[in-house]
């Protein structure tokens, strides 16, 4: 993928132009009349000069090629300008978005969509409806665990990257039904790697999760923290992640991994919809329409200010944005193959923190019933997303608990007009 400009005879000035990823050369060069045809290209690893009098190719990486061209005989290089600019809108992919009919595969498919790429969703519905589907995605309705139509999928698709956050979500019913998360999450999952492998796709977006760390010794919590799961859930996606750098190493697979703290809020037609619903701003929603009678806190005894569970929320278009700079990031060479970033706003809010926000927004009282606390929920999750903000430039705009809440509120409303609280 270069650029070559061939100056012929009498041309004395040539400028040339070129993005390579996200930064911008300007090459201003003068060529004498009397020369004859020269030729240069430019390509990931550099500029390459080609002249009659200089039989191969020299290469030479952008700080070195200026001083090489100077002293070059049969040029006179004036100037190579470097000017770094935002990071350039990388070229339309062909994309498999496992999970593509749910809250966050969606809302991301839909971005995908906005952004010029070809989208391929592919959902087995169990948890989600058609209706939920973004408008504009190829739609293959199909489970992971059939390999066989996966990888068929991926080829008649020309499929070149995969976002995969098809998997089971719930922590608690994990403590009940380990063998299950373990095959939906993780053997399903090796069978993905599989078909991409047969089909020769190279990139991979993973949808990861907070759980990996169980009960972490240091909040806000950081990536290189210890990982120790308190639910199968999350050794369902640990041992994901322990797989991935073999595949890195011995296969070349390039992957970002994506550690969500909880999400919510809502998009213009878009928003949480589990089904059934199990999530905390959801379901104190419900209440707030008059669906439920009242919201269940599990455990008031954690060792918290109030004495419930902390969580850090991030608004699912700010974690949607992380997932598209992933991908671009993964398309360019230069970068590492293998990135771990955690995805959060970085600020903490208790279960009751979260009721009362709810509360303002609405204006429902909305009466809560204390139960114990379940099995596998730690106490504090917070994230620390510095590496991404200072890798991909990524940073939360939606850092306002009331905020979030107002836009589920919105969704929430018009999901359910006929509800009367």
């Amino acid at each position: 993928m270069f650029k070559t400009i061939e100056p012929l005879l009498n041309i004395n000035w040539m400028t040339m132009f070129a993005t390579e990823y996200a930064t911008t050369y300007w090459i201003w060069n003068e060529f004498p009349s009397k020369e004859g045809k020269k030729s240069f290209e430019l390509t990931p690893d550099g500029l390459h000069f080609h002249s009659f009098t200089c039989p191969k190719t020299v290469k030479y990486g952008f700080k070195r090629c200026h001083s090489w061209l100077h002293s070059a005989s049969n040029s006179t290089f004036s100037s190579i300008k470097r000017q770094t600019t935002k990071q350039k809108e990388m070229l339309p992919l062909n994309v498999l978005v496992t999970g593509g009919a749910g809250y966050i595969g969606g809302t991301v498919a839909m971005l995908l969509q906005e952004a010029g790429h070809h989208v391929v969703i592919y959902d087995n519905l169990i948890h989600s409806q058609r209706s939920a589907l973004p408008a504009g995605p190829f739609f293959v309705e199909g489970d992971v665990r059939d390999q066989a139509k996966l990888e068929a999928t991926l080829q008649g698709q020309k499929i070149e990257a995969v976002l995969h956050f098809a998997a089971l979500i719930e922590a608690g019913e994990s403590m009940q039904e380990p063998i299950v998360y373990f095959n939906n999450n993780t053997a399903s999952t090796l069978g993905l790697f599989q078909a991409m492998q047969s089909a020769g796709v190279q990139k991979l977006v993973f949808s990861s999760t907070a759980a990996v760390y169980g009960e972490p010794e240091t909040t806000p919590i950081q990536e290189d923290a210890d990982l120790c799961p308190t639910n199968p859930y999350g050794e369902s996606k640990l041992l994901v992640e322990q797989i991935l750098p073999w595949l890195h190493r011995i296969h070349g697979l390039r992957y970002a991994s994506l550690r969500y703290f909880n999400v919510a809020g809502a998009m213009a037609g878009r928003g949480e919809a589990h089904e059934p619903e199990s999530h905390l701003i959801p379901l104190i929603l419900d209440v707030a329409l008059g669906r439920k009678k009242n919201i269940r806190i599990y455990g008031t005894d954690y060792p918290t200010p109030d004495g419930t569970c902390i969580r850090d929320y991030i608004h699912v278009r700010d974690l949607a944005e992380a997932h598209l700079m992933a991908l671009a990031a993964l398309d360019q060479p230069h970068r590492p193959g293998r990135m771990i970033y955690n995805l959060g706003n970085g600020r903490g809010f208790s279960v009751c923190e979260v009721v009362e926000s709810a509360r303002r927004v609405t204006g429902h009282a909305i009466p809560v019933e204390e139960v114990p606390r379940r099995p596998g929920d730690p106490a504090v999750l917070v994230a620390s997303s510095e590496k991404i903000q200072r890798e991909l430039g990524w940073k939360p705009r939606y850092t306002n608990l009331d905020e979030i809440i107002a836009s589920a509120w919105e969704w929430h409303q018009q999901r359910y007009p006929l509800a009367t609280p």
